[in-house]
């Protein structure tokens, strides 16, 4: 029997509860389509025209296999059996699993007989398609299953058996997950809200271990104060946590907006301090779990940094300084700042808390002052991507996690353009974005926003330009090169973003070229096009999505550029106790690569800023090992032997638990990952890795 930890669950729920009340959060959407929805494709009279209806309202909810104008062609061509088909699927009376067979095994037999799709493998539809087809009829009984991949992440933050879940026909993995969501998750978190809807719980495993989860790899990095002179320092690393004060506004997470806290702020503090006001509202709704904190005192000195763990929570316990966050610290080193002129920052800002993700070379020095041998530019030569970038005119670096290619975006521009990377930043000449999966073509190219009077009060709407507009409309006004930079670009729904601009984006397609296009703009009605000289250089790891399930447009646009591990690096020849760095990291990658891929690698970076046993192990055990976990999961022996078996120690178990009958002497044997190791013994199990190796 699988034990859900309660506590952690509901934790997580006021989490998304939480966030739900930010400005982030984005998904009212599907809350007003179940509501709304009135179409029935078991009862309809028109299935094609109904089914793209129903596809158009439901946005994000949709998955793959509807995106795909699969079932647009079935209907079109036997659009009474598929009527039927949907019939035998809402019908209470058979056993859910048997009418998601059922349902599946026609629509495959019917793809293959369709004259439209020629033969064309879809393959078998995934639950996530079909748990949405049953909730559109069945809302109060039956949830949306998508996207499958957060389900998933829910089940392994959980300890869960991924085979109940993640393995089988369709039809029972669907039955284990209405079993386990309204057996065991809906009566916990009912406890929190009594109106908790099965939707509600879609849109909660979605948030929270998915769409808005927690382990985004882009972070914010921020400067922060503990006090006047840093007097909060000795107690907050001690306790690891920052806090800030400003008592009067009391639990900061009541007020939902920046306006709110200005306002609370004026009444009790009887002024309009901007930085006070900005530090209160990025404490409390802007600091995510995965940021960087840097500690600093005065203007001079840096006394350390950490992770954030922990988002904003109020400690009533506290006589001042309620307001806090969970931090893990990952050194406590101090060093005073030094004149670094050419990053323009000589002093530290004043301010106690400063978001400092908007100045990147400073960012980088405070990490190379605290990963001393991590190389200032892990890229020997840029020739390739710039020759590419000028053909092209917009390329992906890609690659496994820790190869340098968000890091060497920079490096890429500056050499293209000849110019220094901040003053291009300076001249608005650069422009960033993050891809996810909620991310739009009105937040990228322009949609309408409503725009609120405040003498009024009445509500009108404006369209508004999205990033990759407004930097379009600059590079149209100088001749001089202008860049976007896509981090994650494989997390956004590329024909979503960009629509029917994708053409546009290709070289000849630009505007003065040969094969000039341009378009008309859905709401502003403007004619648009893309200028010759606007470079997109963007980012992906492999890890998460293979080149090849690329969208096909995309792959067709851009030049790839692949980053692998690089073992020749200079940060790689230590030898720590005889255990030579960049040995080891090829041999880890050889059996990754033995096992899975060479998308799923290891990183050079998670090695460069070793220097002692210490932080090897730190590396192992607390880099390599979670990512072994999460390539491997469900497959422990894997890891063992990547790993070799030193670092693993046999599981043993209470004899006295099970009746005599019920115990398998002959049960296979299970290891766990010994993180306890002395330093004696790790030493003899990487060195066991090599030998191995070198002997291979």
């Amino acid at each position: 029997m699988q034990h859900l930890d309660t506590e952690k669950l509901q934790q997580k729920y006021r989490d998304y509860l939480k966030f739900k009340e930010s400005e982030d959060y984005d998904e009212e959407y599907k809350f007003d389509f179940f509501q709304n929805n009135t179409i029935d494709l078991s009862k309809t009279e028109n299935f094609v025209e109904d089914f793209k209806t129903l596809r158009k309202n439901a946005q994000n909810l949709i998955p793959h296999s509807i995106k795909n104008n699969l079932f647009i062609n079935l209907g079109t061509e036997f659009e009474d059996e598929i009527i039927f088909s949907f019939k035998k699927l809402y019908d209470e009376s058979i056993d859910i699993d048997q009418r998601i067979q059922i349902f599946e095994k026609e629509i495959l037999d019917y793809s293959k007989k369709s004259s439209i799709l020629k033969n064309k493998d879809f393959g078998k539809l995934g639950f996530g398609t079909t748990s949405f087809l049953l909730a559109i009829k069945y809302p109060n009984k039956y949830f949306p299953l998508n996207p499958v991949g957060c389900f998933n992440n829910f089940i392994k933050a959980f300890h869960f058996d991924p085979k109940l879940y993640k393995k089988g026909e369709n039809g029972v993995r669907y039955k284990h997950w209405l079993h386990l969501v309204k057996n065991d998750i809906f009566p916990e978190l009912q406890k929190i809200n009594k109106h908790i809807s099965l939707l509600d719980v879609q849109d909660f495993i979605y948030c929270e271990f998915g769409g808005y989860a927690e382990n985004n790899p882009l972070k914010n990095y921020w400067l922060y104060s503990p006090g006047e002179d840093a007097q909060k320092w000795e107690q907050e690393k001690t306790k690891n946590y920052i806090s800030i004060a400003w008592e009067k506004l009391g639990d900061l997470s009541k007020y939902k907006t920046k306006k709110e806290i200005q306002e609370a702020y004026r009444k009790y503090y009887g002024e309009n301090a901007t930085n006070n006001i900005l530090a209160n509202y990025e404490f409390s709704k802007k600091i995510s779990v995965g940021d960087i904190i840097f500690v600093k005192q005065k203007l001079k000195t840096i006394l350390g940094y950490g992770k954030v763990v922990k988002t904003y929570y109020f400690d009533d316990n506290e006589k001042t300084h309620k307001s806090k966050i969970g931090v893990k610290w990952e050194t406590l080193e101090e060093f005073e700042l030094e004149d670094i002129s050419d990053i323009d920052m000589k002093q530290l800002p004043l301010k106690t808390l400063t978001n400092m993700s908007p100045y990147p070379d400073f960012v980088q020095y405070l990490l190379h002052k605290f990963s001393k041998n991590f190389p200032k530019n892990i890229m020997k030569k840029t020739s390739c991507e710039t020759d590419l970038l000028d053909t092209k005119k917009q390329i992906i670096l890609y690659g496994p996690p820790g190869t340098g290619k968000t890091y060497n975006v920079k490096t890429i521009i500056q050499n293209h353009s000849g110019e220094n990377y901040k003053d291009l930043q300076n001249e608005g000449r650069v422009e960033f974005i993050t891809f996810h999966q909620s991310f739009s073509y009105e937040e990228f190219i322009e949609g309408i926003k409503p725009d609120l009077d405040s003498n009024s009060e009445e509500i009108s709407y404006k369209i508004e330009d999205g990033i990759f507009k407004k930097i379009v409309k600059k590079a149209k006004k100088r001749n001089s090169t202008h860049y976007l930079v896509i981090d994650e670009i494989n997390r956004g729904n590329i024909s979503k973003i960009f629509g029917e601009l994708i053409t546009l984006l290709e070289a000849d397609k630009r505007l003065g070229e040969s094969n000039e296009i341009t378009t008309r703009l859905p709401y502003s009605k403007e004619e648009f096009g893309i200028p010759s000289n606007l470079f997109i250089v963007a980012t992906m790891n492999t890890s998460d999505k293979s080149i090849v399930s690329l969208d096909t447009a995309l792959r067709r646009r851009f030049g790839f550029v692949e980053k692998l591990p690089d073992y020749t690096l200079e940060g790689l020849q230590k030898h720590i106790e005889g255990i030579h760095l960049g040995t080891l990291l090829q041999k880890i990658n050889d059996r990754i690569e033995y096992f899975l891929d060479k998308d799923h690698l290891i990183g050079h970076s998670y090695f460069l800023k070793v220097n002692n046993i210490s932080e090897l192990k730190l590396a192992i055990f607390h880099e390599i090992f979670p990512l072994l976990e999460e390539y491997f999961y469900g497959e422990e022996e894997k890891i063992q032997q990547v790993l070799g078996s030193q670092f693993f120690t046999e599981k043993t178990f209470d004899t006295h638990l099970f009746e005599k009958n019920m115990h398998q002497e002959d049960d296979e044997k299970q290891y766990i990952f010994n993180k306890n190791i002395s330093d004696d013994d790790f030493i003899r199990a990487v060195k066991n890795i090599i030998s191995t190796y070198e002997t291979a």
